[in-house]
């Protein structure tokens, strides 16, 4: 029973006096080098409240972090960005997802998908109107450690099953280990990314985690910069990078019970 919610400081961030980065990476894990993953490197006064995000973290531990004389610069910028933390990350894709309309895309790629709030959300997009297309990893591996699917695999059966487009990626004892939602409505992009997976343990104040939350136009060169990996993953564009739902389709009764019984229990590692 010791699997219960347990918990987990989850967060990857690295920061200095001048900038900082926010990651899904394992950063000093030599086992997760080969892993797909991404990151954003961050700079102005967001800095600060990373540090005293960090602060409070350490303190649970009484270590005392040095304070920082701040040698950055604050330009201004077309960009709207903020730290979410925790549970605030599940509100934050949550309105994401329940703002996407007729006249948007919605675009995921995530190691772990399984809380129940974002699948019913996904479907609720795609149910009016949105165009909704995700990458997940088929959870075949992780660490050396051969798995059964489960949650991808049956929560893919699921959307494939209410008009949302899956590919997995074609993973090789590697992982895809991307945390990212984006969503493009009109001229304005939304992007959420960091350590947080999409499940209860995650981002419903168990893990501690980060991520970071942008608002832009859509000719920003970020905006562009996601919607062109995001094609190049989908549609194998110079390599191969991901699979038909097919592939890895599971359809499986049992699986999707004890799926469901997981995410619910917190009897899970995901």
């Amino acid at each position: 029973m010791d699997l219960v919610n347990f918990k987990a400081n989850h967060r990857k961030v690295v920061l200095n006096e001048k900038q900082a980065l926010i990651t899904s990476s394992n950063i000093t894990h030599d086992g997760s080098s080969l892993h797909s993953n991404i990151g954003f490197v961050v700079t102005g006064d967001i800095l600060q409240d990373i540090y005293k995000s960090e602060q409070a973290v350490a303190a649970l531990s009484d270590i005392t972090i040095p304070e920082v004389a701040w040698n950055y610069s604050s330009e201004a910028t077309d960009m709207q960005t903020k730290l979410v933390t925790e549970g605030k990350i599940e509100n934050t894709l949550l309105a994401m997802l329940n703002d996407a309309s007729e006249n948007s895309d919605v675009k995921m790629g995530v190691f772990y998908l399984a809380d129940r709030d974002v699948v019913k959300a996904m479907k609720a997009a795609a149910k009016r109107g949105a165009n909704v297309d995700v990458i997940l990893d088929p959870n075949k591996d992780a660490f050396g450690i051969e798995k059964n699917g489960i949650p991808n695999r049956q929560v893919a059966a699921e959307f494939a099953k209410n008009g949302i487009d899956v590919r997995f990626y074609d993973t090789n004892g590697e992982q895809y280990h991307s945390k990212f939602v984006y969503v493009k409505t009109g001229d304005t992009a939304q992007l959420l990314g960091g350590s947080a997976n999409f499940t209860r343990r995650n981002i419903a104040d168990l893990n501690l985690e980060t991520n970071i939350y942008v608002e832009m136009p859509t000719t920003s060169e970020l905006a562009t910069t996601i919607e062109s990996y995001f094609a190049r993953i989908w549609n194998n564009e110079n390599g191969q990078y991901t699979v038909d739902f097919e592939v890895y389709e599971d359809q499986t009764l049992w699986k999707k019970l004890w799926y469901r019984i997981q995410e619910s229990t917190g009897l899970s590692t995901f």
